[in-house]
C-alpha cells in the first residue's frame, strides 16, 4: 500500500507558532513529508485548545486544500492527561499505540515519528522506545531553524 503515517504527540507551538507564525514541527511534517495518515496525541491542554478553536484539524484542513490533496486525521484525546512530564507514562502508552499502528501497517507502509513536537518526556519516550524496541520506524526532528 506504501502508505506513510506519521505519529505525532502536539505541542505548544503547534500548529503554527504564535511567536513568528511559522509551522509548527507537525505541520511542518505534515507539509513535506505528505503522509496519508496522521494520528495525533493530545494532552489535556491541546484538546482544550482543539475544542476551543480547531487548531489542529482547521490547520491540517486547509493543508489538505492547499496541497489539492486528502489524508486521514485521527486524533488520540487524553483531556485528563496534566502530568505532561511523566516519561515512564508516555513510555508505556506510546508502546500500546504505536505497536497497535504497526499492526495494521503493511511491510511497504512508513511510520514517521515526530519527536519534535510534546513535551521532552513524550520526544524522549519515542526515541528510546525506537532505539530500545527496534522499532521499524523514521523518527523526524525537525531544525529550529526551518521554522523560525
Amino acid at each position: 500500500m506504501n502508505k506513510k503515517i506519521l505519529f505525532s504527540p502536539v505541542g505548544g507551538t503547534d500548529p503554527i507558532s504564535q511567536s513568528n507564525c511559522r509551522d509548527g514541527s507537525m505541520l511542518h511534517i505534515c507539509r513535506f513529508e505528505r503522509p496519508d495518515r496522521v494520528i495525533l496525541y493530545l494532552s489535556k491542554e491541546m484538546v482544550n485548545y482543539e475544542q476551543e478553536d480547531h487548531r489542529y484539524s482547521y490547520c491540517l484542513s486547509k493543508l489538505m486544500e492547499h496541497q489539492k490533496r486528502e489524508f486521514e486525521v485521527e486524533m488520540i484525546k487524553r483531556p485528563d492527561l496534566v502530568d505532561v512530564q511523566d516519561f515512564d507514562f508516555f513510555y508505556g502508552e506510546f508502546s500500546g499505540i504505536i505497536n497497535n499502528i504497526i499492526r495494521e501497517m503493511d511491510e511497504s507502509d512508513t511510520l514517521i515519528l515526530n519527536i519534535s513536537s510534546g513535551t521532552p518526556a513524550m520526544k524522549s519516550a519515542l526515541a528510546v522506545l525506537k532505539t530500545i524496541s527496534e522499532i521499524s520506524c523514521r523518527l523526524v526532528q525537525v531544525p529550529t531553524s526551518r521554522l523560525e
